[in-house]
């Protein structure tokens, strides 16, 4: 490393230059007290954790990056010049730059634009306190005004759950600012068990006169969507903190202060972030800090804290150097691993000839190890061996380059006429697409959508995610446990971890092929079809078309990519592809196991992970295809980014050069791809980049061969766009509620069938597992478009469930790992899915499939769950007797009469309801009524005739208890705690009514009808918010309820299921009401949920925010977020609204397979409406006409097949079925 250590009097000092900067993996430094620990690199990043791994500010693990930690920005408010105190975030060259660390302090000091800087760092001994004592020197001859602004992302929770899902992490904390001169933080707990975590960040100084402070706290504000911290707009132009607080749903902590400074002036503030465990140990450790000389006292007797510290541990200041980069490399997942070049490759390392020093540690290293454990630092790898310090490669300029941005020339905006236009997109005349015309706004950016608006692509075996600007990431086989490039969860900045670019190799410029990272000043078109997103714009004279896919069986993504030269010279260019492989199965940071080599013959990049588990064996590549005479490669991401760069601003694209061709284990890997290409005036060229995974090597070299051809590529496109269209346009409708056309008529169900039930991910949540009860519901919605999947997963749920009866609440492919739980209504929904399929298709043979059962220890008495790998139990039973165990296991009784609800019912959040075998679940007794009412008849039809009558028994005396027990005067209530209080009932102060059992009530038939439509209006009255446009699940939302109904209150109230429309629920109400006979109303509420609702004005847009022509799962429903989009794409919402569209209002029920019964229930203002439902044999068709003469809301009076009349019975017309391969023509008369 470039550093060196000196003594002084207080003892060893590690002095860090300028050039320290440039190595990797970076200079470090750990500052504890050992409750309260502080890791500061030597470019400013890194993080502050309490009591083990309990991280209080977030950092991520990025030898090449490092971009993110506890920052200071600096802006000079006369100039306007911006820079930070550390490196990292703004990354400008700094005239002076030095670091020096002693046992118990960091000291930075830092000269730019004539400001001198000095930041002071330490632990408090014996408060929890992080400090810095930072000091600003005028060195110019002219008065400064000098802005300081500080920034930390706040987690309050264990490092490694909020590494696996960040979103669903920052949901539980809550901001609030005291005074403003104080901002406080903690985590609402989700577990019983949990301890409430404290933070609070403040200003200790001397400065009088001085403006008074602002501060933010949410990430949003302060970064701005589609920016990144090194330019966030709160540092654009004349922005003051917005000053908010409160449910931010992203929390940081920002403070800023104005200093003036006259010329050779210095001025002093100390910034204070104190964790604690109550609120109370919090205010008061704050108080203690409440002037400077406390901090000063802090500060002498660090080191001497310090240096106890250490040697409590066998340990001495002596050992820092050494401390230091242990702790690096174990951050980094790094170990002491030699080279030695292939003979015949000489820029190639070989993992094979790698050699590791220290197979046995020293006693000084053990302990060394043991200390950083202690302290909760632990990454990829322990134990960690001894080391010798290795010099980093060496790296360019780390500056940004002076890019000058591409001539552009418009050859105008696609002229196509959007519905839904707002501003940003619309969908297109066919409805097939969704537009996106990105404009430039002035300021080096583009106009985006307020959140990012994906689209997520999938076959069986792969998928992505494609975001507005091109940024997602790329699965196969599992899109949590084998992930080839990273997540990122971040819809603020929404990372690219993979991206294109194009270089002009005349003037040195580059570009993005897509809208980002490297944002062009010209329009950007963009859309999102079924089963492909394309990108379009036109800069440097250059037409440029990207088009991403996957084939429809083949494990591969392929980017498409057509270049036209409209100029009147060729075009001499360096044509990149760039992926960061992930290679990982969830578990921390560990690029050294990921281990790379070339294949120059096919232009290609393989890669494998030996600690991949399930997948260790696979091959990942990426390669390029096409007419290519120069191409150039490496797999090293910090040769071709740069330490402390970014996709934004690549090394390896900003100096020109060539790529090395580096390869091999122990790199921080990627696969960059780089062709050389030329094209003549007129000219079209067409390239391919493909990324995928297969079982071997052998495999991956055949499919990239498959794809050489640019005719090839067209043709994997067009069969993937017949197959979508094909599949997804077997029911179509024409109602006079466009917002609800538009998503029935291929939106819903491609969500559905793409993400939900094949991708199973998002940029909002990447599961990668089957839940039990989410893809059997899943399944149940494509019957209509697919029935053979449906049958499937009916089989497959099936072959997840306990010789006890109970099943898997979700496992992961392919092992079947998941977690064995006392949930009440998951194994229920196998006899409710299978006795609804065959009830549509007639297919009577799925009952005597046979099925294996599973078997594995049984959940821990008073646990709620268990992670398991069951094992296949050796015993097989029908799909009947599956269902049959499933029902006899289910149907429990309580106190009252009513089903227990264990650890859980449908609402997963209500988890401590009957946590200990005593609470019962209203809505799991509407909800078995429902599954028994259809497997009474089928146990009959088995012979079944004593299970049937038990069956009927039970369903009597619960119907006797839904209407005792659970009614409460005017609706039904929620559930029963152990200790016998009511959940759902008027008398409480929080969650008084349920939209989820009112629903059921009706929908099981179990109420009488006065109660039903009284439950209904009630529901109505007080859960649907029309100026808002949403429908709330419950109300009021938890909060501070003596009761603990389990991790929902945990969450921010109106967020979620917490007092947020969960889609999925209320879409259910939405089907009672119409199931009441209540048309206009449910076409109404219908139509207000729509996305495409959300979706049709600027207005509207910036309130939802999320994409308008796929469901979110769910919708804030309180201030100040009312109305905003939670998470969008891996919702169930999508197969219910379709069925609720489709099944609940034009009243299209397939039965047996031979008969449909068309009983609508719809607006008494819609004069009409047509349905066309092609048949599972994929060619006949049903052209449906509804005609409403009368103005009604129900009731069929009359209907024609083909000219000739059939039956109308009570509950609808009865028009039987033919598959023929016709055309037939039905109208329906209300």
């Amino acid at each position: 490393m470039n550093s060196k250590t000196l003594m002084s009097d207080t003892g060893p000092v590690v002095h860090y230059s300028l050039n320290s900067l440039d190595q990797s993996p970076p200079a470090l430094h750990v500052l504890t007290n050992q409750q309260l620990t502080s890791l500061t690199t030597v470019s400013g990043t890194g993080f502050i954790q309490f009591t083990g791994s309990h991280a209080v500010t977030r950092w991520r693990a990025d030898p090449t990056c490092d971009a993110l930690g506890y920052f200071f920005y600096l802006r000079d408010l006369e100039s306007g010049s911006i820079w930070s105190l550390g490196y990292q975030p703004i990354c400008s060259r700094p005239d002076q730059y030095e670091v020096s660390h002693t046992a118990g302090t960091v000291d930075l000091h830092h000269v730019e634009h004539e400001i001198g800087a000095r930041l002071e760092e330490c632990i408090h001994p014996t408060l929890n306190t992080d400090l810095r004592r930072i000091t600003l020197t005028n060195n110019s001859n002219q008065t400064r005004t000098i802005e300081l602004t500080s920034y930390a992302e706040i987690v309050l929770q264990d490092s490694l759950a909020d590494r696996g899902h960040p979103a669903f992490s920052k949901l539980f904390v809550e901001t609030q600012s005291l005074g403003g001169e104080m901002l406080l933080a903690h985590r609402r707990p989700r577990g019983s068990n949990e301890n409430t975590l404290f933070a609070c960040h403040y200003l200790v100084d001397e400065l009088s006169g001085s403006p008074p402070t602002e501060w933010e706290t949410s990430r949003n504000n302060f970064i701005g969507r589609g920016r990144s911290l090194r330019n966030p707009i709160a540092l654009v132009g004349a922005n003051s903190l917005s000053g908010t607080e409160g449910s931010v749903l992203d929390p940081v902590f920002s403070l800023r202060k104005i200093l003036l400074l006259a010329p050779g002036e210095s001025a002093q503030v100390t910034f204070a972030l104190s964790v604690a465990s109550s609120r109370a140990d919090l205010l008061n450790t704050a108080e203690s800090l409440n002037n400077v000389n406390t901090v000063g006292e802090a500060f002498v007797h660090a080191d001497n804290a310090a240096e106890e510290c250490l040697k409590e541990n066998g340990l001495s200041p002596t050992d820092l150097p050494q401390l230091q980069e242990i702790t690096a490399r174990r951050l980094l997942g790094l170990t002491d691993v030699r080279f030695s070049k292939d003979s015949t490759n000489p820029n190639g390392f070989s993992s094979t000839e790698c050699s590791n020093n220290s197979s046995k540690f020293t006693g000084e290293n053990q302990r060394m190890a043991d200390y950083l454990t202690h302290l909760g630092i632990v990454g990829a790898l322990t134990p960690i061996p001894a080391l010798e310090s290795i010099q980093a490669r060496e790296r360019g300029a780390m500056g940004g380059a002076n890019r000058s941005r591409p001539s552009q020339i418009a050859l105008g905006e696609s002229q196509e006429l959007l519905h839904f236009d707002n501003g940003i997109g619309g969908f297109s005349t066919d409805g097939r697409e969704y537009v996106m015309r990105l404009r430039p706004l002035g300021d080096g950016t583009l106009q985006l959508p307020p959140l990012p608006w994906n689209n997520v692509i999938s076959n069986q075996q792969i998928g992505f995610i494609a975001s507005e600007t091109g940024a997602g990431y790329t699965w196969a086989g599992n899109s949590r446990l084998n992930r080839l490039t990273p997540w990122q969860n971040d819809p603020v900045c929404d990372p690219h971890s993979e991206t294109f670019y194009l270089r002009d190799q005349e003037t040195g410029n580059y570009w993005s092929l897509t809208p980002g990272p490297i944002a062009e000043q010209t329009t950007h078109e963009v859309r999102h079809g079924w089963g492909y997103t394309t990108y379009h714009h036109t800069c440097e004279q250059l037409e440029q078309t990207v088009c991403q896919f996957v084939p429809c069986e083949d494990s591969v993504k392929i980017t498409q990519i057509c270049l036209t030269n409209h100029g009147d010279k060729p075009r001499h260019l360096s044509l990149y592809g760039y992926a960061q492989w992930d290679l990982s199965d969830g578990r921390p940071f560990d690029p050294h196991h990921t281990d790379t080599t070339l294949d120059p013959a096919r232009q290609a990049i393989y890669a494998t992970n030996a600690r991949r588990l399930d997948y260790a064996e696979h091959t990942a590549f990426a390669a390029v295809v096409g007419s290519l005479n120069e191409c150039y490669q490496t797999a090293d991401r910090s040769e071709f980014i740069g330490v402390h760069r970014s996709v934004s601003d690549p090394q390896a694209i900003a100096t020109g050069e060539n790529l090395s061709g580096r390869y091999g284990a122990n790199l921080d890997p990627c696969a960059a791809i780089q062709a050389i290409i030329t094209i003549a005036p007129g000219e079209t060229k067409e390239y391919a980049y493909l990324l995928g995974e297969t079982s071997n090597r052998d495999q991956a070299q055949q499919l990239i061969d498959a794809y050489q051809s640019p005719a090839k590529v067209s043709k994997a496109l067009s069969e993937v766009k017949s197959f979508w269209v094909d599949t997804l346009t077997a029911v179509q409708i024409e109602t006079p509620a466009p917002a609800i056309d538009l998503v029935v008529n291929g939106w819903l169900p491609y969500q559905n069938l793409s993400c939900r039930f094949w991708g199973r991910s998002s940029s909002y949540q990447s599961g990668g597992a089957y839940g039990f009860r989410d893809q059997l519901q899943d399944s149940a919605a494509l019957i209509h478009h697919w029935p053979e999947l449906t049958r499937e997963q009916i089989l497959r749920n099936a072959a997840h469930q306990f010789v006890e009866g109970d099943v898997l609440h979700w496992w992961h492919p392919p092992q079947s790992s998941g977690i064995r739980t006392n949930f009440a209504d998951d194994l229920l929904w196998l006899p409710l899915v299978a006795s609804e399929y065959v009830q549509t298709t007639g297919d009577q043979s799925l009952w005597e499939e046979q099925v294996r059962f599973i078997t594995s220890e049984l959940v821990p008495p008073g646990e709620p769950e268990i992670f398991l790998t069951p094992q296949d139990s050796g015993r097989s039973g029908t799909v009947y007797e599956h269902c049959c165990l499933a029902l006899d296991r289910g149907l429990t009784n309580g106190v009252n009469g009513l089903p227990l609800m264990g650890t859980g019912d449908w609402n997963d959040g209500m988890n401590r309801v009957g946590q200990q075998g005593r609470g019962e679940s209203v809505w799991m007794g509407f909800f078995i009524d429902y599954i028994l009412e259809r497997m009474i008849p089928v146990c009959q039809q088995h012979g079944d005739t004593q299970r049937a009558v038990r069956y009927s028994d039970y369903r009597d005396q619960l119907r006797n208890a839904l209407n005792d027990a659970g009614w409460d005067g005017s609706w039904y209530r929620r559930a029963y705690f152990d200790d016998g209080t009511p959940l759902g009932t008027a008398a409480a102060d929080e969650c008084r009514i349920d939209a989820l059992v009112q629903a059921w009530a009706v929908m099981s038939g179990a109420a009488p009808k006065e109660r039903a439509a009284s439950a209904i209006a009630e529901a109505d009255k007080r859960l649907v918010d029309e100026q808002a446009g949403i429908i709330r699940l419950l109300d009021p939302p938890f909060d501070k309820m003596k009761n603990d109904p389990g991790y929902i209150k945990g969450y921010l109230p109106g967020v979620r299921e917490n007092g947020g429309q969960y889609t999925h629920g209320v879409l259910w109400l939405i089907r009672a009401i119409a199931e009441m006979g209540q048309g206009t109303r449910a076409c109404q509420l219908l139509e207000m949920i729509s996305p495409a609702s959300h979706g049709n004005s600027p207005e509207v847009v910036d309130i939802y925010k999320a994409e308008p022509y796929v469901v979110a799962a769910d919708v804030y429903g309180q201030p100040p977020h009312v109305g905003r989009s939670g998470w969008s794409w891996y919702t169930g919402s999508a197969g219910w609204m379709f069925r609720v569209a489709v099944e609940s209002l034009l009243g299209i029920h397939l039965e047996e397979g031979n008969q449909l019964r068309i009983d609508p229930c719809i607006s008494a203002d819609w004069p009409e409406c047509r349905v066309r439902y092609r048949l599972s044999d994929r060619k006949t068709v049903y052209e449906i006409h509804i005609q409403n003469p009368n103005k009604k809301e129900r009731g069929v009076t009359s209907a024609v097949l083909d000219g000739t009349e059939v039956e109308v019975a009570a509950n609808g017309a009865l028009v039987p079925v033919e598959r023929d391969g016709l055309v037939h023509n039905v109208v329906v008369i209300l």
